[in-house]
């Protein structure tokens, strides 16, 4: 079942706290109560391009505010159908894209399984992403995956279809299940989003999947200024401590691969003595 308006179930808005935040989706988009409300759904992902880049947010119908935010959440069964989910949609607001184009997604990595202390591959387990004809599995590996038209106002809805299938067993065990994803528009002037994901929820509940969510904004969003680990907005000495200081471990984690090791030293030496920020 594909939908182009409205919401199939209500996941509850992740949300994070202000801490997990990056720079680089610092600045509140602001949007007209009236206006937003009547667009834009509470729990799907809102697309902007306020600087030349599609950024992602979330709608809060009590301010009327679109807040940056690149971890999202979802839960399969919403709908009453186990393993299917059409949560979360993509909103746009008209005049956000350029009539005529299209918008689209690519998988970035594998489909993984959070293990408490981070993400494993799910090697039982893959998802179909859907939307009428169109459609992609995402297993092991990243993959491109597909765009969808732009409305005739320059807005953009749709509620994609994720399907969870079992890997050589007839249904995979109950967890949550996380997609790497990168938005893009056919646009060449647009620039593509920065990697966010969707945990979801396959028989594990809500506070596995809020762990999950907070693990992965603490651990694999990239900062806002590469090395700059200690925020005095300089990269240098300091900051080198705090890289050697997690050496081996989960954070932090400059290069999104997991572990802090030689490739996150090249990352922090890259920008050394660089300032950060405006």
């Amino acid at each position: 079942m594909n939908r182009d308006h409205g919401i199939l179930g209500t996941p509850s808005s992740p949300g994070t706290t202000s801490r997990l935040r990056t720079a680089a989706t610092a600045a509140i988009l602001v949007a007209a109560t009236s206006v937003a409300s009547a667009q834009l759904h509470q729990g799907d992902i809102v697309l902007a391009v306020p600087k030349g880049a599609i950024e992602t947010g979330i709608f809060s119908p009590g301010s009327g505010e679109v807040v940056p935010e690149r971890v999202f959440g979802g839960t399969f069964g919403d709908s009453g159908f186990a393993g299917f989910t059409a949560n979360p949609g993509f909103d746009a607001l008209p005049g956000t894209f350029a009539p005529g184009t299209r918008v689209g997604f690519d998988a970035l990595a594998g489909l993984r399984r959070f293990v408490g202390d981070g993400l494993a591959p799910a090697p039982d387990a893959q998802l179909v992403v859907s939307f009428l004809t169109l459609s992609r599995t995402i297993a092991s590996e990243p993959l491109a995956g597909f765009d969808l038209a732009v409305q005739s106002n320059g807005g953009f809805h749709r509620h994609l279809n994720f399907t969870l299938e079992g890997v050589g067993v007839p249904a995979p065990p109950a967890g949550i299940y996380v997609i790497e994803l990168e938005m893009y528009s056919t646009d060449p002037s647009v620039e593509r989003s920065e990697p966010f994901f969707i945990a979801f929820d396959f028989g594990a509940g809500s506070l596995a999947r809020q762990q999950a969510i907070e693990w992965i904004a603490e651990h694999l969003l990239v900062p806002p200024c590469p090395g700059d680990l200690d925020g005095d907005g300089v990269v240098g000495g300091g900051d080198l401590a705090v890289l050697l200081a997690g050496w081996g471990g989960p954070s932090p984690d400059l290069d999104g691969d997991g572990v802090v090791g030689g490739s996150d030293l090249a990352v922090l030496l890259s920008s050394w003595g660089g300032a950060c920020g405006p």
